[in-house]
């Protein structure tokens, strides 16, 4: 709940989450954020995953079942069509905005759209560098720049070494709060 929280003030404009695997992370943060601004703050999103393949995967998967799942979501995102291109895998458009998935190994998906919204998932998974053009994080944030509003969500688990990886850099930079959960057994936060 913090962390949705704390995406949503106004005082914040970038959010790190450096985790472990296998906790939730794409279902309970990316997910929900993208369907609260399709639903509730309708404007522009762009999620990023390491490559356009993960892309296409997370838009199949997760991104697609979610829609089907949920009537406010449904009702709000463009029906596929063969003849409309608002509802693809790596393209949902609704009515004030749009989602879209792209890689970061893409660097013309990286600049193509200014957006509001960015959310950068398994940061430690992208190329150092895309197309010549630098560090994709890099590019995908500079597509917020003429919004007042902006969110940056950057959430990974560390897959490279210390002192190399982006999201243990970024949360070094954060306020590096952590999430404890209390064991089952004794109660000892974790």
């Amino acid at each position: 709940v913090e962390m949705m929280d704390v995406v949503l003030s106004p005082l914040v404009h970038e959010v790190v989450i450096m985790k472990s695997t296998q906790v939730g992370y794409s279902d309970a943060v990316i997910n929900n954020l993208c369907g609260y601004f399709i639903d509730a703050d309708p404007k522009p999103i762009m999620l990023v995953q390491p490559t356009i393949e993960n892309s296409k995967d997370f838009g199949k998967k997760r991104i697609t079942p979610m829609i089907e799942n949920c009537l406010v979501l449904r009702e709000k995102i463009k029906p596929p069509t063969s003849r409309r291109a608002g509802n693809t895998l790596a393209l949902k458009e609704f009515a004030g905005g749009f989602l879209k998935l792209t890689g970061a190994n893409s660097g013309a998906g990286l600049r193509s759209d200014p957006v509001p919204i960015v959310l950068f998932d398994e940061i430690d998974g992208y190329p150092l560098d895309v197309d010549g053009e630098g560090d994709p994080v890099s590019i995908g944030t500079r597509r917020t720049d003429a919004f007042a509003d902006y969110k940056i969500v950057k959430g990974s688990t560390p897959a490279k070494p210390k002192g190399i990886s982006p999201i243990e850099r970024d949360f070094l930079r954060s306020d590096m709060r952590r999430f404890h959960v209390p064991c089952p057994f004794c109660g000892l936060a974790q």
